[in-house]
């Protein structure tokens, strides 16, 4: 049980044509995790990326910095927020984490 700084990069499934979390949907997040590991810091982007399949995929993602968290729950809990918002995959702390979740 080590104690670290979590740093992690993933989208969500949202009602938004391109998975943009609304302003509530970011507050419930922020709070919901504030409560699991004392605070966090969350930051929006929209970028693109190349599927299998040669196509474009273009949609928000989110970065959310934690300090002072035992990494293996951290790994856990943030597989598991990855799995039910339907994402296959996470970047956590540099790396590339599958879910076992097919989109």
């Amino acid at each position: 049980m080590t104690n670290t700084n979590v740093t992690v990069i993933m989208a969500f499934d949202t009602n938004n044509d391109y998975n943009q979390l609304s302003q509530a949907e970011k507050f419930q997040l922020v709070n919901s995790l504030t409560d699991m590991f004392g605070g966090v810091t969350l930051t929006e982007h929209f970028g693109g990326y190349r599927m299998d399949d040669g196509t474009n995929a273009v949609e928000y993602s989110y970065t959310l910095e934690l300090f002072g968290v035992d990494n293996d729950k951290g790994l856990t809990v943030f597989k598991d927020l990855a799995s039910r918002n339907s994402q296959e995959s996470i970047i956590y702390n540099g790396d590339f984490i599958y879910t076992n979740q097919k989109a």
